[in-house]
């Protein structure tokens, strides 16, 4: 039998963990992991999460969604969202029985006099009924931002709010549910669900671990599953381990289990241009962080401190001798000590080639964060030959995306892009149609009809593609081999012909091309401006704290009433209908949120200007955000 785990990604292509959860989040309903997420089918989970990470990761510069309601075919959702084109159907009725979703415009099939149309759906909000994590009372997303809870303190009971939903990474919508099995997509699920946490300044990565038997409880799942599912997810990247179980034969006393935890990209050690520069050696600059680093290595020996003076010797210790090489004390193993390679320090060295790494990936474009990231989990010579090799690859949009993922996944040297000739390509596009279109993509067929290469070169033409390389060229007859196949589907009316299927679903493929890389150009300026903003928002929180001492100056009155209004506000949430906990409120409190609370309230009642981020990038930062220039 195969494996569930059969057709995921290779170890090889790692994950290298989730990213920080401040950028590139969608502000997920909670009862996505309570509800939807134990309780729900492979395809209705990847349907419903394709469409909160259509509707709530992508909204204007107001918060607005910038689509509420989904128009697709069963191509759409085979394609975006993974689900069989055998079983959509299925899965729409699963997620319209649970009240997930709802259908405003029903599907129409293609009859005499009237044609066909997809069907639109919207997720499905509830704002009159109460908050719940079971699914028999599940009528649909609670609406309200925030409920509150009765929970026991002290011998009495309290009630608390609680958010209703929650910032989730990006990469657990578009890389794990699209690429796992249903037991991985729950376990990571959950653990990511508990990983993030109100802390100050908002939401938090929490160090939160769970066992194999917790994990199976909240995700529904056997321990075998369970453990099935959390060691593939250790081998792709999604996870860690945090401490290995042990078992205790004598009665059990000191057993303990395993437990887990979500892998967040960390941050690499400090690279050589981020410290400071304290002398010279041998023409190039040292860092005040490297040599510490190097001589703490060799002020102790076993967990001893050498002497000062006995670290100016070359002193024999442990069967090892410690010796200066450009200044620097080194310690060395006798059988090495006369070895040339002996005079330099692999980690000085290792670290200064790291240094250049993160320096050139900063040039050519990437911030400073992501820049360090990449070049602490890969070679320097890795990342060196991709930015090399980019000005030799085919860039359509978005460069430096396509640089990490080659520097990610290591990609070979490209060819240069084989030229053929426009009679040459028809023939080759109409060979990898019918291939595609017989179910054998990969073996193309011979034998064409006579007008079968000059339609298709007419047609390649029409897409712009007829001088294109040879691999585009196949690609795009394969694809719309695929494409005519779908929309014909099992009929026996269906005409397996190049000609025929150019007359009836040419211009759809042509706009479907035409979506798809306006889809490409939106994501790619979307998360640009998404970088750009993390990368500038404490800049923006100056300039709100200067705006509102200002204020507090320049027009006395209005701050004073603001000050009212923030401290009435306050106080109903200290001792209101719904009181918040001690912590909480004071997380409220603080200078930031007052800060935060003055630019809402200018914004809400006019009286006094404050600029919104983009605003105040537009007059304000030096570095304004810029179209098409990386960020």
């Amino acid at each position: 039998m195969q494996s569930a785990f059969s057709q995921s990604p290779s170890p090889a292509l790692a994950f290298p963990g989730f990213p920080d959860f401040r950028a590139n989040v969608t502000y997920t309903p909670v009862q996505f992991f309570t509800v939807v997420l134990p309780h729900s089918s492979r395809g209705c989970v990847r349907l419903v999460s394709y469409m909160i990470r259509r509707v709530l990761g992508w909204v204007d510069e107001e918060g607005n969604p910038t689509e509420e309601r989904l128009v697709f075919t069963h191509s759409d959702l085979a394609s975006a969202a993974g689900i069989s084109r055998r079983v959509v159907s299925e899965v729409l009725q699963e997620a319209l029985e649970r009240k997930f979703i709802r259908c405003v415009r029903p599907p129409r099939s293609d009859t005499l006099g009237q044609a066909s149309r997809s069907g639109a759906y919207e997720l499905l909000w509830d704002s009159t009924h109460p908050y719940t994590d079971r699914p028999t009372e599940f009528r649909g997303f609670y609406f309200p931002e925030a409920w509150t809870e009765v929970e026991a303190e002290g011998g009495g009971d309290v009630r608390r709010a609680k958010a209703s939903r929650k910032n989730i990474p990006n990469a657990f919508f578009d890389v794990v549910v699209l690429r796992e099995p249903l037991s991985v997509i729950r376990t990571v699920g959950a653990l990511l669900f508990y990983s993030i946490q109100w802390g100050k300044g908002g939401e938090r990565k929490a160090p939160v671990s769970k066992s194999i038997t917790e994990l199976s409880t909240l995700t529904k799942l056997s321990r075998h599953h369970t453990h099935e599912a959390i060691t593939h997810a250790m081998e792709v990247g999604y996870v860690d381990l945090i401490s290995e179980g042990l078992v205790d034969f004598n009665a059990g006393l000191a057993s303990r289990p395993a437990t887990y935890s979500i892998r967040w990209q960390r941050d690499p050690v400090r690279t050589s241009e981020h410290l400071p520069v304290v002398e010279a050696l041998d023409g190039e600059a040292v860092q005040k962080g490297e040599r510490d680093i190097v001589d703490d290595r060799c002020k102790k020996v076993n967990g001893e401190a050498v002497q000062k003076g006995e670290r100016d010797r070359c002193k024999k210790v442990n069967g090892k001798r410690c010796k200066k090489v450009n200044g620097i004390i080194l310690k060395q193993d006798p059988k090495t000590i006369d070895h040339k390679t002996a005079a330099a320090d692999s980690t000085s060295v290792s670290v200064h080639q790291a240094a250049a790494a993160v320096l050139s990936l900063e040039r050519i474009g990437f911030d400073s964060k992501t820049a360090r990231v990449l070049a602490s989990a890969h070679s320097p010579d890795v990342v060196s030959q991709q930015i090399e090799w980019l000005a030799k690859r085919t860039v359509t949009s978005n460069p430096l995306g396509l640089l990490r993922r080659a520097i990610e996944e290591n990609w070979p040297e490209p060819k240069a892009p084989e030229k053929i000739q426009e009679s040459a390509a028809g023939r080759v596009f109409a060979e990898y149609f019918y291939a595609a279109y017989q179910g054998t993509p990969d073996q193309p067929a011979t034998n064409l009809f006579r007008n079968d290469a000059s339609e298709a070169a007419r047609f390649l033409a029409a897409l712009g593609a007829q001088e294109a390389p040879l691999e585009t060229v196949m690609d795009l007859g394969r694809r719309f081999g695929q494409f005519v196949r779908a929309e014909q589907g099992r009929e026996a009316k269906g005409k397996p012909y190049l000609s025929a299927g150019l007359v009836q679903f040419g211009s759809a493929f042509r706009k479907k091309l035409r979506s798809e890389v306006q889809t490409s150009d939106r994501m790619a300026r979307q998360n640009a401006q998404e970088a750009h903003q993390a990368a500038f928002a404490e800049r923006h929180m100056v300039y709100l704290a200067e705006a509102e001492k200002h204020c507090q100056e320049a027009n006395r009155a209005f701050y004073t009433a603001f000050l009212g209004d923030w401290q009435r506000r306050c106080e109903q949430m200290a001792h209101g209908p719904v009181r918040l906990s001690p912590g909480t409120l004071a997380k409220l409190q603080t200078e930031a949120a007052r800060v935060h609370a003055f630019f809402d309230y200018c914004r809400k009642s006019g009286g006094y200007e404050v600029l919104d981020f983009w605003q105040w990038d537009a007059r304000e930062n030096p570095s304004r955000f810029q179209e098409g220039v990386p960020q």
